[in-house]
């Protein structure tokens, strides 16, 4: 009997022995674990770094975008429902324009206040014409004149950003409701 106590022990000795071996070699494992899941915790701490320096950067060229467009088309402005523009080619364009803002807008305008003069849109019945001043300054003047054409179906505006003209789009109903109250007024 105390043989195989004895052979009972050796064995629990024995799976110990292996138990020991076992658990050293998964302590081993776990902190191969650790130090690669470190690594991984270091890329993505200095990846997401690297990604929140993108988006400022990203937001920065955006909102420079933003302004370039912007002051792209800041001396267009854009002409619809010109008569007679249909078939014109760039130069008789030019003239009939030209004719147009000195004759019907009584605008003080000549070529050389004038970048370039072009049709825009679809091919429609009706396209608006781009008129690009070189001056700020004259395109505000021309912009002024548009009293000039109350009662014809000719009309003139500034040549905003799609973005500003879904905006604007948006708070026409405001203004109507507004207009209606007699609470705004543009010539006060």
């Amino acid at each position: 009997m105390a043989e195989g106590f004895k052979d009972i022990m050796n064995k629990l000795e024995e799976i110990k022995n292996d138990m020991n071996k076992q658990i050293q070699s998964l302590d081993l494992k776990v902190s191969n674990f650790q130090e690669q899941l470190d690594v991984f915790v270091n890329k993505i701490e200095s990846l997401e770094a690297e990604n929140k320096e993108l988006n400022n950067e990203f937001k920065i060229s955006k909102a420079f975008l933003w302004g370039l467009r912007r002051e792209n088309k800041a001396n267009n402005l854009i002409l619809y429902n010109v008569p007679n523009i249909n078939d014109s080619t760039s130069q008789e364009l030019e003239t009939k324009i030209m004719i147009f803002l000195q004759k019907d807008l009584k605008a003080n305008v000549s070529l050389q206040d004038i970048d370039q003069i072009r049709k825009i849109g679809r091919k429609e019945a009706q396209r608006p014409v781009l008129v690009r001043f070189v001056a700020y300054r004259k395109k505000m003047e021309v912009l002024k004149l548009s009293g000039n054409l109350k009662g014809t179906k000719i009309s003139i505006s500034q040549d905003y950003l799609y973005e500003v003209r879904q905006v604007r789009k948006q708070l026409l109903p405001y203004l109507y409701k507004a207009r209606k109250r007699r609470q705004w007024n543009p010539y006060r």
